[in-house]
This record gives structure tokens, sequence and C-alpha cells, in this order.
């Protein structure tokens, strides 16, 4: 044997523990990475339909404040819900928009509150395939308009 091989075998007999760290991150370290990594995808998933709902309700709510009628309020703020939360960069599936019109006269109020389904069947992560948030919104009727019950 060699001197350089002696001192490589003592080196090893020394540490039997070398490269174990490696080992206990893959099995422990990497699960629970993925495990957080899958619940940020979760949490931002949820915000950012949320943010999108809130936008289209208060886009809704106030299309249908500009409008004439009961009736025509109700039609613009599901056409401007709908139109808002179709796009292909939304993760909102499911829409539903509630129109309140019973305040709907001059100084008062349409309230909209939109719907939505977001798909988490997707994600690394078991959870829940699917959740549904919802946001609501209330514009004032113009005092000078010519709104009419």
């Amino acid at each position: 044997m060699t001197r350089a091989f002696r001192h490589r075998l003592a080196r090893l007999a020394a540490a039997p523990d070398r490269g174990v760290a490696a080992a206990e991150w893959l099995i422990i370290g990497l699960p629970v990475a993925l495990l957080l990594l899958g619940l940020a995808m979760i949490i931002i998933r949820g915000e950012s339909a949320g943010a999108d709902l809130t936008n289209a309700a208060s886009a809704a709510s106030r299309a249908a404040s500009l409008q004439l009628t009961p009736g025509r309020a109700t039609a613009a703020a599901r056409r401007t819900a709908t139109a808002d939360l179709t796009s292909a960069t939304t993760a909102c599936r499911k829409i539903a928009v509630a129109v309140d019109t019973h305040r709907f006269a001059p100084g008062g109020a349409v309230t909209v509150t939109v719907a939505c389904t977001i798909s988490l069947s997707d994600l690394p992560i078991p959870t829940t395939p699917t959740r549904r948030l919802s946001a609501t919104a209330t514009s004032p009727v113009d005092v000078y308009g010519a709104a009419t019950s």
C-alpha cells in the first residue's frame, strides 16, 4: 500500500457518516420544499383570482349604475363581469353574477356580487380540487341621472 492510499483509507474510517447530509436532505428536505411550493401556488392562485373578482365586481357595478333602467343595469353588470373574467389570464371558471337593483333610483345604489370557481386540481399538492370565491361592489346611481324604477 502506498502512503497516499493509507492516508485516504484512514480519513474514510475516521468519518463514516460523510455524505449522509445529502441523503437526509433528499428524504426530508425535498418533500417539505415541494409542499411549501404547492402551498405558495395555492395562495398565489387564490389571491390573483380574488383581485380579478374585485376588479370585475367594481367594473360591473359601475356599468350598472350608468344605465337608465334596472333591467339594463342587470344586463350591463352581467356582460361587464363576464367579459372581465373570461380572459385567458384569469383562473376563474363557472362565473356567477348577482345584481341587486332594489335601490336603483337617482341617489340610490347598485350592488353586484361576482362569484367564480378556481381549479386547484393541477397543483402538485393534495387539496380540494376547486375553491369558490366571491367579491361584492356597490356603486351609487347618479342623483341627476334619468334612472327610473
